[in-house]
Protein backbone atom coordinates (compact mmCIF):
# COMPACT_ATOMS: atom_id res chain seq x y z
CA UNK A 1 0.00 0.00 0.00
CA UNK A 2 2.86 2.40 0.71
CA UNK A 3 4.14 2.02 -2.87
CA UNK A 4 0.76 2.00 -4.60
CA UNK A 5 1.42 5.36 -6.26
CA UNK A 6 3.86 3.71 -8.67
CA UNK A 7 1.19 1.46 -10.21
CA UNK A 8 -1.24 2.33 -12.96
CA UNK A 9 -4.42 4.10 -11.75
CA UNK A 10 -6.82 1.20 -12.38
CA UNK A 11 -4.63 -1.14 -10.34
CA UNK A 12 -4.31 1.46 -7.56
CA UNK A 13 -8.08 1.66 -7.20
CA UNK A 14 -8.55 -2.11 -7.31
CA UNK A 15 -5.92 -2.74 -4.62
CA UNK A 16 -7.11 0.18 -2.47
CA UNK A 17 -10.72 -1.09 -2.59
CA UNK A 18 -9.59 -4.62 -1.72
CA UNK A 19 -7.53 -3.31 1.18
CA UNK A 20 -10.42 -1.20 2.49
CA UNK A 21 -12.92 -4.07 2.19
CA UNK A 22 -10.79 -7.00 3.36
CA UNK A 23 -7.44 -6.22 4.98
CA UNK A 24 -8.35 -3.19 7.13
CA UNK A 25 -11.29 -5.07 8.76
CA UNK A 26 -9.05 -8.09 9.38
CA UNK A 27 -6.47 -5.83 11.07
CA UNK A 28 -9.27 -4.36 13.20
CA UNK A 29 -10.50 -7.79 14.28
CA UNK A 30 -6.96 -8.81 15.19
CA UNK A 31 -6.59 -5.74 17.43
CA UNK A 32 -4.05 -4.07 15.14
CA UNK A 33 -5.59 -0.60 15.21
CA UNK A 34 -2.44 1.24 14.09
CA UNK A 35 -2.15 -0.96 11.00
CA UNK A 36 -5.90 -0.71 10.36
CA UNK A 37 -5.69 3.08 10.47
CA UNK A 38 -2.73 3.20 8.12
CA UNK A 39 -4.40 0.82 5.65
CA UNK A 40 -7.58 2.89 5.69
CA UNK A 41 -5.71 6.17 5.21
CA UNK A 42 -3.61 4.78 2.36
CA UNK A 43 -6.70 3.34 0.66
CA UNK A 44 -8.63 6.57 1.20
CA UNK A 45 -5.83 8.49 -0.54
CA UNK A 46 -6.35 6.51 -3.73
CA UNK A 47 -10.12 6.03 -3.60
CA UNK A 48 -11.05 9.65 -2.82
CA UNK A 49 -7.93 11.76 -3.53
CA UNK A 50 -9.70 15.16 -3.49
CA UNK A 51 -11.26 14.56 -0.07
CA UNK A 52 -8.02 13.03 1.24
CA UNK A 53 -5.75 15.93 0.23
CA UNK A 54 -8.27 18.57 1.32
CA UNK A 55 -8.56 17.03 4.78
CA UNK A 56 -4.81 16.48 4.99
CA UNK A 57 -4.19 20.17 4.22
CA UNK A 58 -6.69 21.28 6.86
CA UNK A 59 -5.05 19.07 9.49
CA UNK A 60 -1.49 20.01 8.56
CA UNK A 61 -2.38 23.70 8.96
CA UNK A 62 -3.44 22.96 12.55
CA UNK A 63 -0.69 20.42 13.33
CA UNK A 64 1.56 22.76 15.38
CA UNK A 65 -1.39 23.74 17.58
CA UNK A 66 -2.44 20.10 18.02
CA UNK A 67 1.11 19.07 18.90
CA UNK A 68 1.49 21.81 21.54
CA UNK A 69 -1.95 21.05 22.98
CA UNK A 70 -1.25 17.32 23.28
CA UNK A 71 2.12 17.98 24.92
CA UNK A 72 0.57 20.40 27.43
CA UNK A 73 -2.24 17.99 28.34
CA UNK A 74 0.18 15.05 28.63
CA UNK A 75 2.43 17.09 30.95
CA UNK A 76 -0.56 18.04 33.12
CA UNK A 77 -1.75 14.44 33.37
CA UNK A 78 1.76 13.09 33.93
CA UNK A 79 2.30 15.59 36.78
CA UNK A 80 -0.96 14.54 38.47
CA UNK A 81 -0.12 10.86 38.11
CA UNK A 82 3.34 11.29 39.60
CA UNK A 83 1.98 13.42 42.48
CA UNK A 84 -0.44 10.62 43.35
CA UNK A 85 2.01 7.74 42.80
CA UNK A 86 0.02 6.16 39.99
CA UNK A 87 2.16 4.21 37.51
CA UNK A 88 0.94 4.80 33.97
CA UNK A 89 2.00 5.39 30.40
CA UNK A 90 0.49 8.03 28.14
CA UNK A 91 -0.26 7.66 24.44
CA UNK A 92 -1.42 10.61 22.31
CA UNK A 93 -2.90 10.53 18.84
CA UNK A 94 -4.71 12.52 16.20
CA UNK A 95 -7.74 10.83 14.61
CA UNK A 96 -6.93 9.11 11.30
CA UNK A 97 -7.87 10.85 8.05
CA UNK A 98 -10.30 8.19 6.84
CA UNK A 99 -11.99 7.89 10.24
CA UNK A 100 -12.28 11.66 10.37
CA UNK A 101 -13.68 11.81 6.82
CA UNK A 102 -16.29 9.16 7.65
CA UNK A 103 -17.39 11.10 10.72
CA UNK A 104 -17.60 14.40 8.82
CA UNK A 105 -19.72 12.79 6.08
CA UNK A 106 -21.90 10.75 8.46
CA UNK A 107 -22.65 13.71 10.73
CA UNK A 108 -22.69 16.35 7.94
CA UNK A 109 -20.26 18.57 9.88
CA UNK A 110 -17.12 20.53 9.20
CA UNK A 111 -13.70 19.73 10.65
CA UNK A 112 -14.12 22.53 13.21
CA UNK A 113 -17.23 20.78 14.57
CA UNK A 114 -15.44 17.50 15.32
CA UNK A 115 -14.53 17.40 18.99
CA UNK A 116 -12.79 14.05 19.32
CA UNK A 117 -10.01 14.87 16.87
CA UNK A 118 -7.31 14.42 19.53
CA UNK A 119 -7.04 11.71 22.17
CA UNK A 120 -4.77 10.73 25.02
CA UNK A 121 -4.82 7.23 26.43
CA UNK A 122 -3.65 6.55 29.97
CA UNK A 123 -2.50 2.94 30.34
CA UNK A 124 -1.99 1.62 33.85
CA UNK A 125 -1.10 -1.73 35.39
CA UNK A 126 -4.33 -2.49 37.29
CA UNK A 127 -8.03 -1.70 37.50
CA UNK A 128 -7.47 0.17 40.73
CA UNK A 129 -4.79 2.42 39.21
CA UNK A 130 -6.92 2.91 36.11
CA UNK A 131 -9.83 4.34 38.09
CA UNK A 132 -7.51 6.26 40.41
CA UNK A 133 -5.93 7.91 37.35
CA UNK A 134 -9.36 8.92 36.06
CA UNK A 135 -10.23 10.51 39.42
CA UNK A 136 -6.91 12.39 39.66
CA UNK A 137 -6.94 13.91 36.16
CA UNK A 138 -8.20 17.48 35.86
CA UNK A 139 -11.99 17.47 35.32
CA UNK A 140 -11.86 19.60 32.16
CA UNK A 141 -9.96 16.79 30.42
CA UNK A 142 -13.04 14.54 30.71
CA UNK A 143 -11.28 11.24 31.42
CA UNK A 144 -13.07 7.97 30.83
CA UNK A 145 -11.68 4.99 32.70
CA UNK A 146 -11.99 1.54 31.23
CA UNK A 147 -10.26 -1.50 32.58
CA UNK A 148 -9.19 -3.94 29.90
Amino acid sequence: MRTLEFLEPAKQIRIARETMDIYAPIAHRLGMSVIKGELEDLSFRHLEPDAYFSLQKQLSDKAPFHQRFLEDVQNTIRTKLVENGIPAELEARVKGLYSLHRKIVRQARSLDQIYDLLAIRVVSDSDRNCYAAARRCPPHLAPRARAL
